[in-house]
């Protein structure tokens, strides 16, 4: 008999509307939400390299100690975060395992875990799979889809969650939380002994002098980082992420990896010391590819400036069609059966989020001008 745990989880929409898009033809894809570009030439040959020696046998259970030291000095550098690479860095096969690992270690049968609506959709799913119960807050379109503080006061005081989940940049609406209610946040979860789960996948791909700030900064001994090297370095298909955590709770985290998947590859891990290195150069490259492709989306679709907001972060637009049709997945269907483009409903993302549609600019110039036209069009239309 199945466990009563995966009652009510299912399939991932966005992976539906992926593999809807692998077998039709002539559809213009604007799904799913990993880089268009090529990973840094160094961690290709990296790669190979490793692999042609002995990337075949097991790594350490933690991932290499190269790796975890050269992702702790980066975060010093770059982030001003001090993290033992010892016994406070771990490394995971992707940033998937690393959410599911973190609730695997601070999660009871019945505890509750706040849950962003819109939000990411393993999220739910991941909380209800380890017996957990998602309770979700919400990002409202009018309040520029910023946490609201007095909603998470009341939640917190409600029901004493274990744990909150937050994603800034966020997938999908591609906004970032604000300091003054981050710093809130962090002290909502101090004050009723929250531990925050902070996945920080697209925290190097911002736009318009925003920053990523990470809830280490405001409440370091609650917070679990999980970040990966899938968006920043286009390396999604290597599978290799990373938790950061003080070491209360990152023993915990570790043993969940252990007997999860025993340890990430050691070609992909390699790969990623490479990435690391060359992080600057690359980065400040692909950051001008993004911002292209965001200025061709903000000027397509100008006609429909008051569905969206601007992109501040990641790579979506969050595109409001409620007034349109009463479902996120309807129009969805209509928009590939009509004009041949696809793209993610809201549905996904949440309950409140079935209110929008979730567009990825991240692709070539020809079809994303292409397929931000046909939607425009499909819009004006109705």
């Amino acid at each position: 008999m199945v466990s009563r745990r995966f009652i009510g989880v299912e399939p991932s929409l966005i992976r539906r509307y992926f593999e809807v898009v692998s077998y039709g033809k002539d559809v213009i894809d604007l799904t799913i939400g990993q880089p268009f570009f090529e990973p840094p030439r160094e961690v290709i040959e990296e790669y190979v390299r490793v692999l042609r020696s002995d990337g075949h046998r097991y790594g350490p259970n933690a991932g290499l100690f190269e790796l975890r030291d050269a992702i702790c000095r980066m975060y010093v550098e770059d982030w001003g975060l001090n993290y033992d690479p010892r016994f406070e860095c771990t490394i995971v096969c992707g940033a998937s395992e690393g959410i599911l690992c973190s609730l695997l270690a601070v999660v009871e049968e019945g505890d509750r875990v706040l849950v962003p609506d819109p939000g990411y959709v393993q999220y739910r799913y991941a909380v209800k799979i380890v017996g957990g119960k998602p309770t979700f807050y919400h990002l409202k379109f009018e309040r520029g889809f910023q946490p609201d503080i007095e909603e998470l006061k009341n939640l917190a005081s409600k029901f004493r969650p274990k744990a909150i989940i937050l994603n800034s940049p966020c997938n999908p609406t591609s906004t970032i939380i604000r300091s003054e209610v981050l710093k809130a946040i962090c002290d909502i979860a101090v004050d009723y002994g929250m531990t925050i789960i902070s996945d920080e996948v697209y925290d190097r791909i911002v736009y318009n002098g925003y920053k990523h700030i990470s809830p280490a900064k405001y409440a370091y001994d609650n917070t679990i980082i999980v970040n990966s090297f899938s968006k920043a370095f286009a390396m999604a298909g290597f599978r290799v992420g990373f938790v950061l955590a003080p070491k209360h709770l990152m023993n915990a985290i570790y043993l969940a990896h252990c007997y999860n998947t025993n340890c990430a590859g050691k070609p992909e891990q390699y790969a990623a010391i490479k990435a690391i290195e060359v992080r600057k150069t690359f980065l400040s490259r692909i950051i001008k590819w993004y911002e292209e492709r965001r200025s061709i989306v903000l000027n397509i679709l100008g006609k429909l400036k008051d569905r969206f907001i601007p992109p501040e972060g990641a790579f979506y637009i969050f595109l409001k069609v409620d007034d349109i049709f009463d479902s996120s997945i309807k129009f969805v269907d209509s928009l590939i059966e009509e004009v041949k483009v696809a793209c993610v409903p809201g549905k996904a993302f949440g309950e409140y989020a079935d209110k929008f549609v979730r567009i990825s600019f991240s692709t070539d110039v020809e079809s994303l001008r292409e397929g931000l036209s046909r939607i425009v069009h499909f819009i004006e239309s109705i």
